[in-house]
C-alpha cells in the first residue's frame, strides 16, 4: 500500500516542520472549492491525516484551532478582510495565502501559460493592489480550464513537496504523492460536476427532463456527464434498436456511480478520508467558523441519489444563482 513515506517508515516516526496556516481565499465562481479540496489533500500528504483540520474561517477565527495538536490548517473564505486578519494574526504558524481568480488575458500575453509559472505576475499584482498581502499561489480560472485537475501539479512547488515534511529527501515518495493528488482530484472533480447537491446545472437539467434548460453540448463548459456510460451487450436486435443505431446512438446506461468508486479506492482517500472528513464531501464546509463539512462518499453515495435528484432537482446548493437551484457553472469553477 502506498503510504508516501520513505519504505518502512510511519507517519509518527517523522521529524515534524513547522506548523502551517493554508488560507485559501477567492471570489464566488473562481473554483475556490476545488482549491480548497487540492490543500486539504495535499496538507494530509504532508503532515498525515490525525494532524490536519480544514474547515472555514470565516470571521477570522481560528484561534481554537491555531493551539491544537494540527500541524496544518487549511480554510477557506470569500472575504478578502477576513483572509488578510487569518493570515496577519498566525504568529505561531506559517501563513500562507491561496487565491482564486479569473484573468482573461493571461493565456494570450503568455504562450507558456502552461509551465507553472503564469500565474506570478497575476500574484505580484494582486499584492500591490492588497497592500502587501502576497499570495503564496494564485490559481488562474483560465489556466484551470486549460489544465484541467492537472493544475495540482503546481502545489508540489509551491509548497515544497507533498512527501511527508521532514522526511529523508526521497524523489519516488515524491513523486507517488503527486501521483496521488492528481489521481484524487480527477476523479473527485469529474464526481462533483455529476452527483450531488452542486452538480452542473446541465446535468441536473437532464435528469430533471429539461435539457433545453442547461448549456448546449457544443459549449466549452458543458459538463457531460451523459459521457460516462458503458456499453451493453444487445443480445436482441429489434426494430427500435436497430433503429436506434442508425441514428449513431447506441444503448448505454450512465455509470456516475462508477467514478464514486474509483475515487473511495484511491490512496488518498482510503488514507486521509476518515480522518479528514471534507475528504469525502462534494462540497465546501458551511461559511461559519471552524464548520467542516458533511462527507457522503462511500462508494454508493451516488448510485442511491438518483431518484432523489430528480425529486429535488429545484433544490440545489444554496449559492446557486440560476432558477434550478444548481450553479451554472462547471464543477471545477465553484
Amino acid at each position: 500500500t502506498t503510504t508516501f513515506l520513505a519504505a518502512g517508515v510511519s507517519w509518527a516516526q517523522q521529524p515534524e516542520g513547522p506548523p502551517e496556516l493554508l488560507v485559501q481565499y477567492g471570489t464566488p465562481r473562481t473554483a475556490t472549492t476545488f482549491q480548497f479540496q487540492a490543500l486539504c489533500a495535499a496538507a494530509c500528504l504532508r503532515h498525515g491525516p490525525t494532524r490536519v483540520f480544514c474547515g472555514a474561517c470565516s470571521g477570522g477565527a481560528v484561534r481554537n484551532e491555531a493551539q491544537s495538536t494540527h500541524r496544518s490548517i487549511v480554510c477557506k473564505t470569500h472575504s478578502l478582510d477576513d483572509a488578510r486578519r487569518v493570515v496577519r494574526s498566525a504568529s505561531s504558524r506559517t501563513p500562507m495565502l491561496f487565491v482564486t481568480a479569473r484573468n482573461a488575458s493571461v493565456l494570450a500575453e503568455n504562450t507558456a501559460a502552461c509551465d507553472g509559472d503564469a500565474w506570478r505576475a497575476t500574484a505580484r499584482n494582486l499584492a500591490r493592489e492588497w497592500g502587501g498581502l502576497e499570495p503564496a499561489y494564485v490559481q488562474i480560472v483560465e489556466i484551470l480550464e486549460s489544465r484541467g485537475h492537472f493544475i495540482v501539479r503546481d502545489l508540489d512547488r509551491v509548497l515544497g513537496g507533498l512527501g511527508r515534511v521532514g522526511a529523508a529527501s526521497d524523489a519516488a515518495t515524491r513523486t507517488d504523492a503527486l501521483d496521488a493528488l492528481v489521481a484524487y482530484m480527477r476523479y473527485w472533480d469529474r464526481l462533483r460536476s455529476c452527483c450531488g447537491p452542486q452538480m452542473s446545472a446541465d446535468y441536473r437539467a437532464r435528469l430533471a427532463g429539461n435539457p433545453a434548460a442547461g448549456r448546449d453540448a457544443g459549449d466549452p463548459g458543458y459538463a457531460a456527464c451523459e459521457t460516462i456510460r458503458v456499453r451493453r451487450r444487445v443480445l436482441f436486435l429489434t426494430w427500435r434498436t436497430f433503429f436506434t443505431m442508425r441514428r449513431g446512438r447506441c444503448p448505454t446506461t450512465p455509470q456516475v456511480d462508477a467514478v464514486e468508486r474509483l475515487l473511495v479506492e484511491t490512496a488518498l482517500f482510503r488514507q486521509c478520508a476518515r480522518d479528514i472528513p471534507q475528504l469525502a464531501a462534494l462540497q465546501a464546509p458551511p461559511a461559519k467558523s471552524g464548520a467542516v463539512a458533511t462527507p457522503v462518499l462511500d462508494g454508493q453515495y451516488c448510485a442511491r441519489a438518483p431518484k432523489h435528484r430528480r425529486a429535488n432537482s429545484g433544490t440545489g446548493g444554496a449559492s446557486a444563482p440560476n432558477a434550478t437551484g444548481a450553479s451554472s457553472e462547471p464543477s471545477s469553477l465553484l
